[in-house]
């Protein structure tokens, strides 16, 4: 009596599957070595730059931020009822402020308060409130065009769209650069506009003050691509790259095996008794027949 034939447990499915991969893999050894090499050599690209000797793609930027309040002398913020500018309006003078440091007197004021060639800066104004999710490009000297980022020296200024609150972000290869830039902007914004004040005979309850909140703060920033990213593309590409040798091994397989059976199916028609018979009879019969 055969022995009763009980289903394989599920358990063991996923190793044999597992293992007919390996086994798979280890009959493609040229396949397999050529799609490692190359994912290792796109994750290394992605991390390092051609050379020698390679250097990471990742660098590091020196950060400086401080937020400027532009108010008048009886504080807007503060006041109920007052006749002065509203927020609105105190934020429209702050965009404006903003546009006007991308160059003339008052970005040379601000580099020269910071120890740096005006030539040297680049200024990022602020969006226009006109055209929102449209990103403000970068006002560029011709000494500083082509500058790489880790090199460039750059004053990003962004505006509130209901506070009159300058906020500015100052960019240097070196911390103290990128501190003294922010610092700077701060004074060279407020004598810019105490001279402009002046000269125009501004009375003083309408003249506008700058305010500025704490200290700037500085930090290290590091850009690019970071290597655990090329480290997990590397892997997803191998991965990718054996899945498809072991696809296109099982398809071939699977294709032969259809060929054969399709040549042996011919084959046992070809061969079956009573076929050719019925088709057309022995010539002892028919020249029997022809003599009856």
């Amino acid at each position: 009596m055969p022995a009763a034939q009980y289903p394989r447990p599920v358990f063991l499915e996923e190793p044999l599957e597992l293992i007919k991969i390996l086994r798979e893999l280890s009959r493609r050894r040229r396949l397999v070595g050529l799609v490692l090499g190359a994912s290792l050599l796109v994750g290394f690209l992605l991390a390092f730059k051609p050379g020698l000797p390679p250097q990471s793609r990742q660098y590091q930027v020196s950060l400086a931020a401080a937020d400027i309040l532009i108010d008048t002398r009886d504080s807007q913020l503060v006041a109920v009822g007052g006749k002065g500018p509203d927020l609105t309006t105190l934020a429209g003078r702050a965009n404006l402020i903003g546009n006007l440091m991308t160059g003339g007197p008052l970005k040379n004021a601000v580099a020269k308060e910071a120890g740096i060639s005006p030539e040297q800066l680049a200024v990022v104004p602020p969006a226009n409130v006109n055209t929102p999710g449209v990103t403000p490009a970068p006002v560029t000297p011709p000494a500083s065009r082509g500058l790489a980022d880790v090199d460039a020296t750059i004053l990003n200024l962004t505006v509130d769209e209901t506070l009159p609150i300058l906020h500015v972000t100052a960019q240097a290869p070196a911390v103290e650069t990128a501190s003294r830039l922010s610092t700077a902007t701060i004074v060279a914004l407020r004598r810019y506009l105490g001279s402009v004040a002046a000269s125009q005979h501004i009375p003083a309850a309408h003249q506008l003050v700058v305010r500025k909140f704490g200290a700037p703060v500085a930090q290290v920033a590091t850009r690019g691509l970071p290597r655990r990213i090329a480290l997990i593309v590397a892997i997803l590409l191998a991965l990718l790259g054996c899945g498809a040798i072991v696809g296109a091994s099982w398809f071939a397989r699977s294709w032969r095996q259809i060929e054969e059976a399709e040549a042996r199916g011919h084959a046992d028609s070809d061969q079956q008794p009573g076929v050719g018979a019925a088709a057309r009879p022995p010539s002892s019969l028919t020249a029997s027949g022809n003599s009856v």
